[in-house]
């Protein structure tokens, strides 16, 4: 019987493999952007420079805005060059259609002082955060 389960996961992993295409271009580069970034398999290109992301995630908004560059640059040390963000969409709305992005809300701010710091960000916006 065991040989059975074997030859069934041998079968099921060739075809797995079989099926598999290189996923280049699955997301058409918008012209307007290809001049900044881009992608083949092997990985990104920024500003025409294959560029490896090595990223950690922060969330701003938990964080007081006078410690997000000392955050930043403690990720910086550590040999990060990207960070991940999440939005917290009730941060910035906490009523139905008041919007609220100044003092430590000022996510504009934010990624203004991780392009400063020559870093990337992965920006995640949506209604939900899920870790």
């Amino acid at each position: 019987m065991r040989h059975v389960y074997s030859w069934l996961l041998a079968v099921l992993w060739l075809g797995i493999v079989q099926a598999q295409e290189p996923n280049d271009h699955i997301f058409p580069e918008a012209a307007i952007a290809s001049r900044y970034i881009h992608f083949d398999s092997k990985g990104f290109f920024i500003h025409g420079r294959r560029t490896f992301l090595v990223s950690a995630g922060i969330e701003y908004a938990r964080v007081p805005r006078g410690l997000w560059e000392d955050r930043l640059l403690r990720l910086q040390r550590a040999g990060f060059n990207c960070v991940e963000v999440y939005v917290f969409w009730n941060f910035h709305e906490p009523a139905g259609g008041k919007f609220e992005f100044g003092g430590d809300k000022d996510l504009g701010e934010f990624l203004r002082l991780v392009a400063r710091m020559g870093m990337y960000a992965i920006v995640r916006v949506g209604p939900y955060d899920c870790a």
